[in-house]
This record gives C-alpha cells, sequence and structure tokens, in this order.
C-alpha cells in the first residue's frame, strides 16, 4: 500500500476510536446514574498508572502497528515478485496488487483506475473487443471457475503485444486460501521463453533447409568410430546410396582403399573449429569414383564428438584444371618449339621473364643472358629507343596495342636483324600486365610467302579436280563459301546466290527441309565433330539430284561450333540403281513364288486337258455333252496360257532362241496388228537400216510386241498412232552405271510409242509387277508386261518404260546384237491323227494325277509303259528291264534326285537310251539362261495327247 492510503485508513481509526471513546464515557455516566453512585465505571490504573480505557487504547494502537507491519510486509513481498500480481475477492473486483503490475499498466499506456484496486477484473475481460476477445474471455471464464471452486487452478499462454514491443505472458489464477473466496492472480513475463522456442524453431527450419536441403552433400560422422550419423538428401543422390544404407556405413566406407591411411592421418589433425580438408576421391554406389572438396567442423551430435562433413562434387572442375594444366603445358611446349618465331615476355618497364629457343637463335643470346635484362637496351637500337618506350606507355595506358612493323633490331654481334615484330598486351585479373613480343625473321618470310602460295594453288586444283560442292561456313559470321564444282555441278549462278547460310537451306527440296536443318541444327549445338545427312538438293533448272553432305565441326576452347567445313556428293545415279536393285529383286521373289505356283497348276491343267481330249474324241458332234467339253478344253487353254505367262515373267519358260531379222519379223505381224488394233488406231513402223540380228525365240518376241500393242490400243480408247521402231543402238558405260541389269555393247532396239493416257509416275514402277493392273476389273490379267519383262530379261535382254501423263508412253526393248546367219524356219508337220509305236517306255512323274494320266495316253498310243514315282525307283525298274527304249521323266522330283540327275545316272547304265523330259518348271535343270541344254528334249506342261504322240516319235526316231 501507498503511504496516502496508510493514513486515510489510520484517520478512519481514530475516528472511530473517538467516537467508542465518548460513548464509552457516555456509558460510564450512565452506569454511575443508575447505580447511584454504587459502581464506579471509570477504569482503574493500572501497574504503570494508565487508566484501563488509556490501557486499552493503547493495546489498539500496538495492534494497529504490528498490522501496519504485516502489511508493509506483505506489500514488500509482492513487489519484489517479478511477475504482475493482482487479489480479486469473490465478486472478481482487485483489492490489491503489487508494483510489476502498476509498472506493467504505466509501460503499457494503461489509466491506474482501468487496472488498479477496486476494479472489477472479470467485467473488465468480458469487455475486450477485437483479436484478444478470445483469450479475454477465457480468463473470465476461468478466474469464476476457480472462484466457484470448480477449477483448482487455471493456466492461460497468451500473446499482448504492445506499438512499444512483443509480449507473451503465462496467466496463473488459484485460491486465495484461509477461508476466503477471493483468488490471486499472476502474469508471468513468458516473452523470453517464446522468443526462444521460436529461435528454436526457425533454427529447426534453417538446419533442415541448410543441412537436408542443401545443394551439396553433407553428413555428420562419429570421430572416435568414423561412423555417419546423419546425412543430407543431396548426399544421397550424389552417391546413390538411400538413407538406411548411408547410415549403416563409416567414412572409411566412401573412401578408395589407397586413400584411408591418408584419412586416419587427417583425422587424427582434426582440432576444434573449421577444417578444410582439401579435396579428396570418394566412391558412389554404382562403382563411379569422383573428386570431392570437403569443409568439416568438429561439433557434439547426440553426446558424441561429431565432426559435420561438406562434400562439394568438384570432379569437372579437376578435370578441368588438369585440363588447364595440360593446355598450359602444350602452350608452353609450342611458345617454346614454335620453330621461327622469336617470343619475349616483358614487364611494361621492359625487364624480360619469357625467352623461347627461337629467340635464342634470332638474337644469338641464351635464356639465360635474356632473362632479368631490359628488352628496350638488349634489343631496340639507339634510335628507335624513345620511341618504342613511347608507343608502350600509350598502348598500356589506353588499352590498345602497339601495332605491327618492319624493324631492324639488334644481334648479340652487333649487327641488324631484319624482323616483323608484333606485340601483345596480356592482362590477368590481380596481376600487372605483361607483354609479349613475337619476331619472324623476313629472311624466312619468303620461304613462307611461297610455300602458302604453293599451298592454296594445291587446294584450288583439289578444289577444282573434286567432283564434290565444297563449302566453308562461317558460323559466327553467317557466311557461307562454294568452290566452283558447286556452281557448275548444280548451275546455280555465283552473283546472284547469297553469301549467307540461305544459299544452301533454300535449296533445299521442301520436303525434306524440317529434318536437314533439324539435324544440322543439333550437330552444331552438340558436342559432336561430324556431320552427315542425305537428301533432296534443288539445281538452278528446278530438277532435285539426291544428295550426300558431310561437314566437320570447330569449336572454340568453350565447346561453341564457330566453324563448318563439308562437301555436297550428288548421289542421284546411286540412289536410282538402289532402287532399281530393289525392283529387281521384289520381281525375282514374286518370280520364284509364280514359278512354283505354274508348276502345281500345270501339273493339273495336263490331267485336265488330256482327259478333255479324250471326251471329245468319245463324244459324237450332235452330243449334247460335248459343247460343255469343249468349254472345259477352251478354259483349260487359256489356263495353259496363263501358266505360260506365269512362267516367262519367272524366267523358267523353255525359250527355242533363233538367229532372227526383227524388222521381218515386225513387217510380217502389220496386218495381224492392224485387224487386232482397230481403224481407230494409226499404225507406223519405223525400220532402220542395216539392222543387227538378234538370237530370240521367235514367237515369244512376236507376243511381247503382240502385248505392248495392246497395251498401247487399251491407253487410247478414243483413237491415236502407234509407233513400232527398230534401230541400232549402243549402250555407253554412263547409262549401264545407271542401270543395273543392262551391260555395255550393241543392241537393236524395239521401242513401241503411243498417244495414249499415259502412266502416273506414282505407279510407273509397278508396271512389271505380275497381276497389277490400271484397267477395270475383268478387262486384264496384270500378266503382259510381266511376261514382256520375263521374256526380255531371261533373253538378256534390257526394258524401260517412259510415260508422261496425258502426253502417251513409249516402251524401249533392247535385245544384245547376234553374229550369227538367220535360220529360216521349217514348217513343223501337222499329223491329222496322233502317231503310235510298240517301243518300251519308262515313265517316271511324282504326281499320282498326271502319272496315270499319262500312262494311260501312252498305252492308248499302243506303247509298253513302265512307271516310278521317283529317281531311285525308276533306276531300279531300268536295271530289271533292259529293253526299255525310253525315258520320259519329269524334271522336278522330290526325293534328292531331279529329272536331269536321273537321265544322267541312266546314261551311264545304258548310253543308248533316249530321253525325252516334261516339266511345268524348269528349274534351272536342263535349261540355262532361257536355252535348253544341247541334246535335251522337252515336252512342257501342260500337254495333249496329238503333242505327246508327235514329241516321243520325234525322240524315238532320232538316229
Amino acid at each position: 500500500m501507498t503511504d496516502r492510503e496508510n493514513g486515510g485508513q489510520e484517520e478512519s481509526l481514530n475516528r472511530k476510536l473517538a467516537e467508542l471513546a465518548w460513548v464509552l464515557q457516555e456509558t460510564q455516566l450512565k452506569i454511575t446514574e443508575l447505580s447511584g453512585g454504587k459502581i464506579d465505571p471509570r477504569p482503574s490504573q493500572s501497574e504503570k498508572g494508565e487508566t484501563e480505557l488509556e490501557s486499552f487504547k493503547r493495546h489498539l494502537l500496538e495492534q494497529k502497528r504490528a498490522r501496519k507491519a504485516d502489511a508493509e510486509m506483505m506489500a514488500g513481498i509482492l513487489d519484489a515478485l517479478p511477475a504482475h500480481v493482482a487479489v480479486l475477492d469473490e465478486e472478481g473486483y482487485i483489492v490489491e496488487i503489487n508494483e510489476a503490475w502498476k509498472k506493467f499498466g504505466h509501460a503499457n499506456h494503461l489509466l491506474s483506475s482501468s487496472m488498479g484496486i477496486g476494479t472489477n477484473y472479470i467485467s473488465l475481460c468480458e469487455a475486450v473487443t477485437g483479436e484478444e476477445k478470445g483469450d479475454a474471455l477465457a480468463v473470465a471464464e476461468g478466474i469464476r471457475a476457480v472462484i466457484n471452486g470448480s477449477k483448482v487452478n487455471f493456466v492461460l499462454e497468451y500473446p499482448c503485444h504492445t506499438p512499444a514491443r512483443k509480449h507473451w505472458f503465462q496467466m496463473t489464477v488459484t485460491p486465495l486460501g484461509k477461508g476466503t473466496r477471493g483468488v490471486v492472480i499472476m502474469h508471468t513475463d513468458i516473452t523470453e521463453r517464446v522468443v526462444s522456442e521460436q529461435k528454436n524453431r526457425e533454427f529447426a527450419q534453417k538446419y533442415h533447409m541448410l543441412f537436408v536441403n542443401h545443394p551439396h552433400p553433407m553428413w555428420v560422422y562419429d570421430l572416435d568410430t568414423l561412423e555417419i550419423l546423419a546425412v543430407n538428401n543431396v548426399a544421397l543422390h550424389e552417391y546413390g546410396y538411400t538413407e538406411e544404407e548411408f547410415l549403416g556405413m563409416t567414412l572409411e566406407d566412401l573412401h578408395p582403399e589407397g586413400q584411408l591411411t591418408a584419412l586416419h592421418e587427417n583425422i587424427s589433425k582434426v582440432s576444434e573449429g573449421i577444417d578444410k580438408a582439401g579435396v579428396w576421391l570418394h566412391k558412389t554406389k554404382d562403382g563411379r569414383v569422383i573428386y570431392v572438396e570437403v569443409t568439416s567442423h568438429t561439433s557434439t551430435f547426440e553426446g558424441r564428438r561429431t565432426e559435420f562433413a561438406s562434400a562439394v562434387n568438384v570432379t569437372e572442375r579437376i578435370k578441368a584444371e588438369n585440363a588447364l594444366r595440360e593446355s598450359e603445358n602444350r602452350f608452353r611446349m609450342v611458345l617454346e618449339d614454335v620453330p621461327d618465331v622469336g617470343i619475349q615476355g616483358y614487364t611494361p618497364e621492359g625487364t624480360i621473364f619469357y625467352w623461347n629457343r627461337a629467340s635464342e637463335q634470332i638474337y644469338g643470346y641464351t635464356s639465360e643472358e635474356a632473362i632479368g635484362k631490359n628488352l628496350f637496351d638488349l634489343l631496340i637500337p639507339s634510335e628507335l629507343r624513345a620511341t618504342v618506350r613511347e608507343r608502350t606507355r600509350v598502348a598500356l595506358a589506353n588499352g590498345g596495342i602497339i601495332p605491327p612493323e618492319e624493324w631492324e633490331l639488334l644481334h648479340k654481334d652487333g649487327s641488324r636483324i631484319s624482323l616483323y615484330t608484333s606485340h601483345a598486351i596480356v592482362r590477368r585479373p590481380g596481376h600487372p600486365p605483361e607483354l609479349f613480343d613475337m619476331d619472324v625473321d623476313l629472311s624466312l618470310r619468303n620461304e613462307l610467302q611461297r610455300r602458302i602460295a604453293q599451298s592454296e594453288q594445291r587446294l584450288n586444283l583439289v578444289m577444282k579436280a573434286t567432283v564434290d560442292s565444297i563449302y566453308d561456313w562461317n558460323l559466327t559470321a553467317g557466311n557461307v563459301w562454294w568452290n566452283d564444282a558447286f556452281y557448275e555441278h548444280f548451275g546455280h549462278d555465283p552473283q546472284t546466290v547469297p553469301r549467307g547460310i540461305e544459299s544452301w537451306s533454300n535449296n533445299i527440296h521442301p520436303e525434306d527441309r524440317e529434318m536437314v536443318i533439324s539435324s544440322i541444327d543439333r550437330a552444331v549445338e552438340g558436342h559432336g565433330e561430324e556431320w552427315e545427312e542425305r537428301y533432296r538438293f534443288l539445281k538452278a533448272d528446278g530438277t532435285h539430284a539426291w544428295v550426300i553432305d558431310r561437314g566437320f565441326v570447330a569449336r572454340d576452347e568453350e565447346g561453341r561450333a564457330v566453324r563448318m567445313v563439308g562437301g555436297i556428293r550428288d548421289i542421284t545415279k546411286e540412289v536410282a540403281l538402289e532402287e532399281q536393285l530393289r525392283q529387281s529383286q521384289r520381281l525375282e521373289a514374286v518370280g520364284h513364288l509364280t514359278g512354283g505356283l505354274a508348276h502345281d497348276f500345270n501339273n493339273l491343267l495336263t490331267v485336265v486337258l488330256g482327259n478333255t481330249e479324250l471326251l471329245l474324241e468319245e463324244l459324237d458332234a450332235g452330243n449334247r455333252l460335248r459343247p460343255l467339253v469343249e468349254m472345259i478344253f477352251q478354259a483349260t487353254e487359256r489356263g495353259s496360257e496363263l501358266t505360260h505367262r506365269l512362267l516367262a515373267f519367272a524366267r523358267r519358260q523353255a525359250l527355242d532362241p533363233k538367229v532372227i531379222d526383227v524388222s521381218q519379223l515386225v513387217s510380217s505381224m502389220d496386218s495381224m496388228l492392224r485387224r487386232t488394233l482397230g481403224e481407230h488406231i494409226e499404225i507406223e513402223l519405223i525400220r532402220g537400216a542395216g539392222l543387227w540380228r538378234v538370237q530370240v525365240d521367235p514367237s515369244q518376241l512376236e507376243s511381247a510386241i503382240l502385248n505392248l500393242c495392246i497395251n498401247s490400243r487399251d491407253a487410247m480408247l478414243h483413237g491415236g498412232k502407234l509407233t513400232i521402231e527398230t534401230a541400232n543402238v549402243s549402250i555407253n558405260t554412263e547409262y549401264a552405271d545407271r542401270n543395273l541389269e543392262v551391260s555395255p555393247g550393241q543392241y537393236v532396239l524395239i521401242a513401241v510409242s503411243d498417244t495414249g493416257d499415259g502412266i502416273p509416275r506414282e505407279i510407273i514402277e509397278r508396271v512389271f509387277e505380275p497381276f497389277f493392273t490400271t484397267k477395270g476389273e475383268g478387262k486384264g490379267t496384270g500378266l503382259g508386261m510381266s511376261m514382256v519383262y520375263g521374256f526380255v530379261k531371261q533373253s538378256k535382254g534390257h526394258i524401260k518404260v517412259y510415260s508422261e501423263p496425258g502426253e502417251g508412253t513409249v516402251v524401249r526393248i533392247y535385245l544384245p546384237r547376234a553374229l550369227g546367219e538367220v535360220v529360216e524356219e521349217i514348217p513343223s508337220t501337222k499329223h491329222s491323227r496322233p502317231l503310235g509305236g510298240n517301243e518300251v517306255i519308262l515313265l517316271v512323274e511324282d504326281d499320282e494325277l498326271v502319272r496315270h494320266f499319262a500312262e494311260f495316253q501312252l498305252i492308248s498310243l499302243g506303247y509298253l509303259v513302265f512307271v516310278a514315282s521317283n529317281g531311285p525307283e525308276a533306276l531300279d525298274v531300268l536295271q530289271q528291264h533292259p529293253e526299255i527304249d525310253l525315258l520320259f521323266t519329269d524334271i522336278v522330283m522330290p526325293g534328292g534326285m531331279n529329272g536331269r540327275q536321273l537321265a544322267d545316272r541312266a546314261k551311264e547304265l545304258r548310253p543308248d537310251l533316249k530321253v525325252l523330259y516334261t516339266s511345268g518348271y524348269t528349274d534351272n535343270a536342263i535349261v540355262h539362261h532361257g536355252r535348253l541344254d544341247p541334246g535335251a528334249k522337252l515336252l512342257g506342261k501342260p500337254y495333249g495327247k496329238a503333242e505327246l504322240a508327235r514329241k516321243i516319235r520325234e525322240v524315238l526316231g532320232e538316229s
């Protein structure tokens, strides 16, 4: 309490005592009056001479002093407490506060009446608004609960910020005790603790940021056991281990075995504070070895003596430093050993610090004699020294250069040397500027100029001699230089071609441009040195050439592409040859397939054709079934024609080549062509004079020409002109190089041209494929051109198709020249009836149907027949029956022995045995390059009875 408050209470007490004393005096008088003086109500005196009233009064004063002393002691205790303390009565009024409470109110600009004695604290809390309202209401509720006895105490931590500073307090409400229902409120300033906790949280966040998420690998390890106790995320990523694996390792596990001794020595020297451990080699999980620069700091972690380590991967830096050292060494070696160029390094004052071997040769001074001397005094003539010093000073001051000049400088022997000298200023951060003087003895200049001129001449000759288009692309400036071959080959005018890269990129085929540009951009932006691409390039005449482009990229020290030198080679011919080869291989594969199909089909047709002939012989002209059988016979003949076309395409038909006059054959076809093609087609024959002879099967050539003419007719539905031209031509090496399947030499040309619709470019390469046709459904088999192709190729010739949509088509057949004489055709004798005989024939056929048919036909012709299904079986029959006159065998048979091999073995047993072959597919057994082997006789399938009889008599009748 304050002195003023104590004085007010004392005055009140004295007033009350005075009132009591007056009441006491009045009471004494009343007692005396009522007792008639018998009772003396006045107080008696004590031993001290005091009356009872005076003694009572003294007692009251002593109690007052004691209470004042207790109050002062309690006030002193409360004031000594650092917490803000207030005492509330059972209704929530403040009845006592300590000094800290008052200071808190003054410090926070709160009126003493709002926080002082007599204020209802509960009401004060309930009146709070704003952000602190929630905490204030909780305080009011807590105080009531403690006063009412429903809570033993109440504790709340809350912020109490002021404009001056931020505070946090802990409020504790406890009962007053001693039978009273008041409470003691204590506000404890916990700002320091809260701030400390916040700092700890911030430290934890910084730890997480600086350690766990640090961009460099970090770990903590025990200095005594080397056990790794903590590791951050980057270390896990860098080294490839999981956290569990890493924490199960020791520091030794990260080091190669050869470093363990050095590692332990380093750890033994660890002292307090930061330790820059230097560069070490570390092992990763995948076996890589990396360079790391380690920095560590001693600390205590989880009660252990530890070291906190950070490792920066410096592998690339070490490699770069090694490369730099190698480069510097290489540079020194180059400077030292560069021939004929004297190099001196000197300070701005002229002191020489570098002197290479060439300088020794030029000036006569050894490096020991020159280094440390003054360059101006040693080499510069006296009349030039002032000028050279001034030029050096100006260049250093202005950041310029000393212009190169031809000077006469001093030799050791006093003579003067004519030199071309240039100076370079080198400025390194943190170092004074350095100058380098490079001198070339001009006695070598003429030799160098001669060599340069010779090199340039040689380069120009190479450029002119090469067929490639050479370019030099300055990637920095964007300029491109082309050699003369570029302009000559592609036809572009040097005056109109831009100097930039557009001279190349604008001439790339539009369909290839994006692909090529992307490819070369990747090469330039990457790290490689070579680039190659294949694309189409535009020529000045509007056509495109296939080219292969190879370039070599030159890069600067930082790996940036600065130059690209390369050449473009025209590969149009090679591309055409590749396409021809693919087309040839495709047709060859289809040929093998169609030949096999024709073989099986011919076996079936042989049976059908033969049996149809037998039926026709048995049926009278008026028989109602005869038209059906005739229809079957016609269909069989058409099937036979189809197989012949397939074999022609597959180059498996047996040709009967003769030396003929092509002009004569074409002339003989004139009337037939006019009847076949119709009056709406104009036909012109152009026959070359002195036409060479060719050796071909005339009937097949006639069929081929007829097929081409019919195709031309179908392309001229509304009329047009058909031209057949013959001429002598020579195919040169250049043409043969562009066309794989023809050899240089002399040929007879047969050209069939029309003025029809023409063939679209996208399908012209497919015209020779079997069953490919542009005619409508049911209007063509698609085998005409295939047959022509196969016949020409089997005759060692060449065929080429040229066409323009809407302009017409020309097909050129080239047949090799033959030197023999023309062979006159001998008409074959036609027999009205098949001729038979009584000889003995051995029939060998693997197909059961064909075997039974042929056996029946031979027997019907009067022959005695033995049969076999394969070669080994036939040899057994031949040995058992020496009376056999003729071996009639299929060529293609299973069992490892074909008809030709069977005939050879039979001839060894019976040299006089006659042999007749039959086949629907020759398979190169007795037919080679379209010609029957000498002496071989062949009856092709399918065959009828008449053909069989004539061929048997022909073979048996030979002497």
